[in-house]
């Protein structure tokens, strides 16, 4: 591993240690991380209740028209939504069941069920609660889409991954590995790492621990645990090497990113440190003043409360968080109140079973076609960048893009690249080398040819050419920007 490699390493490892919220061991952070974690890797069957406040208020006038005044907005303000769950964290499966309160109206949004890595969703009761609840006409396209049928599944493996790299087929091994590889990093960071640093964010209470972080607190958090790490930098390196040890390639891939990392790596990254200490300070003085400048005063008022309590039975958690979001001005723009509290008890033995008739997340995509749709940015800023971004409506969840990669003007009309567009509207795009031409296939299976301007092996194309296989193209004068839909 080359220097600059190991520098870079250096800071992501000191950065990650500084934003780990359980960094510290004072008496009352090793409780408050021990009572955390005595919660996340419980045995058995248990029950958890749980009660959560939403509010939004939007008080500029732009903000207001865009968020405050909507129909979403306004369900958002007050609502509450009580969730009961059971599981068998013996086998990693679990029932919850959702209400939602607006207002004084109450209504049951159904089940979800998690079996052997599968999401179930009782998809029936959902949509008919959702349409009760907001007007939101595009679910008749998922009603249509579902063929009737109540649930809707989901791999949680290959929905939450690379689907070209998923983990292996047993769920709950997987996920119990998981726990334990993070839980066993956090033991060597908290208890070898940073033994002697205390953020002084946890505080005794009652029979638990309470966590406070404001605005200001996370400002100096990152500087203070960032310079110890790097005050104490053979105690973390000793930590680090400790859990290289005591781990295996896969489960250091997990948290590193690679598997590569040896503990001759950690005692030249150790020593890269030492040999710089001044440099490094700097850096993370440079970070944390560049945090405070620039991401503090969007956040200035925000607040984060955490208490968190052992019972005979179990846990009683509870959370109010304050995000208060300004402008660049540091005047408020929005503020959303979350506050809510959950009971974890043990039950008796639960056993939850997979449904039967379901339907799966890749067919039902397949029968909504009405739900494609991709927005293009017109900003001046963005004329050799064309932004592009899904809609609300969106389609197939795995597709990734970012930037086009250019564009072309030519007598007043803009050409965007054909494949680009068409594969992120989720359509087969190809060139017919006899005929010499692109082509789109519709939905007949008939390759529809597309012509505009050829350049270094790409076609260009007006965007209204998408309405020839049954696009609708419409421009947005306010967002200043094209939708393509149908």
């Amino acid at each position: 591993m080359n220097k600059r490699a190991l520098k870079a390493l250096c800071i992501g490892l000191v950065l990650l240690f500084s934003l780990s919220i359980f960094a510290g061991c004072s008496r009352e952070e090793i409780g408050y991380y021990t009572m955390m974690k005595s919660i996340a890797t419980m045995k058995g069957s248990v029950e958890v209740s749980s009660n959560m406040k939403l509010e939004i208020t939007a008080d500029d006038p732009e903000w207001q028209e865009m968020v405050g005044s909507s129909d979403m907005a306004k369900a958002l303000s007050g609502m509450q939504i009580v969730v009961t769950e059971k599981a068998n964290l013996d086998d990693m499966s679990e029932e919850m069941n959702v209400t939602v309160i607006i207002g004084n109206k109450e209504t049951n949004i159904g089940t979800i069920k998690l079996v052997d890595g599968i999401f179930y969703f009782n998809n029936k009761e959902m949509l008919k609660a959702l349409k009760g609840v907001l007007p939101v006409e595009t679910y008749n396209a998922v009603e249509k889409a579902t063929q009737g049928k109540e649930w809707l599944s989901v791999d949680m493996m290959e929905f939450a991954l690379d689907r070209d790299n998923p983990l292996g087929g047993n769920y709950s091994e997987e996920s119990r590995m998981i726990l334990a590889t993070y839980f066993d990093f956090m033991d060597s960071l908290c208890l070898r790492g940073y033994r002697n640093y205390s953020s002084g964010l946890v505080q005794k209470t009652g029979d638990g621990y309470q966590l406070t972080m404001t605005d200001e607190d996370l400002a100096n958090f990152i500087r203070t645990a960032g310079l110890y790490g790097v005050a104490n930098i053979k105690d973390v390196g000793a930590a680090l090497k400790s859990f290289i040890n005591n781990t295996s390639a896969e489960e250091r891939e997990l948290l590193f990113g690679t598997a590569d990392i040896s503990t001759a790596d950690i005692d030249e990254f150790t020593r890269e440190i030492v040999e710089n200490k001044g440099e490094f300070n700097e850096a993370i003085d440079a970070i944390a003043y560049s945090f405070d400048q620039s991401f503090l005063p969007l956040i200035k008022g925000s607040k984060y409360v955490q208490t968190i309590e052992g019972t005979d039975a179990g846990y009683l958690n509870q959370v109010d968080m304050s995000l208060v979001i300004n402008d660049e001005n540091g005047d408020n723009v929005i503020r959303v109140s979350v506050k809510g509290s959950s009971s974890t008890k043990r039950v008796s033995n639960v056993k939850i079973t997979a449904p039967e008739d379901v339907i799966t997340w890749d067919a039902m995509k397949k029968d909504m076609p009405s739900s494609k749709g991709i927005r293009i940015f017109n900003d001046k800023s963005y004329v050799m960048n064309e932004k592009i971004e899904l809609a609300v409506t969106a389609i197939p969840q795995d597709h990734k893009f970012g930037y086009m990669s250019d564009l072309l003007e030519k007598d007043g009309y803009r050409y965007y690249p054909l494949r680009q567009i068409g594969e992120a509207l989720g359509e087969e795009v190809g060139w017919s080398d006899s005929g010499q031409t692109a082509y789109v296939v519709n939905d007949a299976g008939a390759r529809v040819s597309f012509t505009g301007i050829e350049k270094d092996g790409t076609m260009y194309i007006k965007i209204r050419d998408f309405e020839k296989i049954g696009y609708k193209v419409e421009w947005d004068e306010a967002a200043q920007s094209m939708y393509i839909y149908r």
